[in-house]
């Protein structure tokens, strides 16, 4: 299929990788063209605006010289390309070196965090006209979560740490772009260095909190740092971006993306995973507006 729709777009390739990966509404392929590797996402025709969308917010953050965004695969200056065929729409994002899901140390961590930052507060300034991208709030997220989770009856027994989140009063949430799948999968790393961040194809408008929530999450989980250490990575992106946390909103999302995965995942750290919601918990409970 995917040839078909590559040739049916005159687009010429060396080669085609075996592995396809799989996601909730797309598959991906590693296609080699003119010695360089592209990774081809195809998706039904329907995701058409958010793919447009993806590309000029990517597109605007490498104008702001940042460099460790992906470079897309263009043809006649055409980067979004569809099937009549199929009815599918695809586009191939070049091939950055590192490794993914490579052990973290404190600078690796603390490099990321500066590049969230950085690229915040440019993403602070893009002009959202005539860009249509779905809004989420984290009120939203979280009611979701709780009817999902109450379709299996309370199966993983995390209702009240759920409605606890829900009763947390979080105020006005202000939203911009953001990646919104910032995973240590999505950072590439060389030497300890961060090389670049891939998969931005969940692009929607949240909070900046909700963004970097999703790392932080991550490298708790991964036991590679401790909650209460999380201050010193909060002043270096306040200090990098000059974008003023939400605290409260902070917590209950990294709350939020821990429930999220204990959820839809294998892990059976129960005890871990349940403290630490906890823990957040009572940070964002002993906060003020800041």
């Amino acid at each position: 299929m995917a040839i078909e729709m590559l040739k049916e777009n005159h687009i010429t390739y060396d080669c085609i990788g075996n592995k396809v990966y799989y996601g909730m509404d797309s598959f991906t392929i590693p296609i080699m063209i003119e010695d360089t590797i592209f990774y081809f996402k195809f998706f039904v025709d329907a995701y058409e605006n958010d793919i447009n969308a993806e590309i000029k917010i990517v597109e605007y953050i490498k104008s702001q010289n940042i460099t460790i965004v992906p470079k897309y695969f263009s043809k006649e200056n055409k980067k979004v390309f569809k099937s009549q065929k199929y009815n599918m729409v695809f586009y191939g994002t070049q091939s950055i070196d590192g490794k993914t899901n490579t052990q973290l140390n404190r600078q690796i961590v603390e490099n990321i965090v500066i590049n969230i930052a950085t690229i915040h507060s440019k993403l602070k300034q893009f002009d959202m006209q005539n860009i249509d991208l779905r809004k989420s709030y984290t009120s939203e997220r979280i009611l979701k979560l709780f009817i999902k989770n109450n379709r299996y009856n309370d199966f993983k027994k995390i209702n009240s740490y759920i409605e606890e989140l829900m009763s947390i009063n979080i105020e006005y949430e202000k939203l911009y772009p953001i990646h919104a799948d910032l995973h240590i999968g999505n950072f590439k790393i060389i030497n300890g260095k961060l090389e670049g961040i891939i998969d931005f194809s969940n692009i929607m408008e949240a909070s900046f909190e909700y963004d970097v929530s999703k790392f932080f999450q991550d490298i708790i989980m991964k036991d590679i740092i401790k909650i209460d250490e999380l201050d010193d990575l909060i002043h270096l992106y306040r200090n990098t971006s000059k974008l003023n946390l939400n605290l409260k909103c902070l917590y209950v999302n990294i709350a939020y993306n821990i429930l999220f995965r204990y959820l839809y995942s294998n892990e059976d750290n129960n005890e871990k995973i349940l403290f630490s919601v906890k823990e957040l918990i009572k940070y964002a409970n002993n906060l003020y507006q800041i």
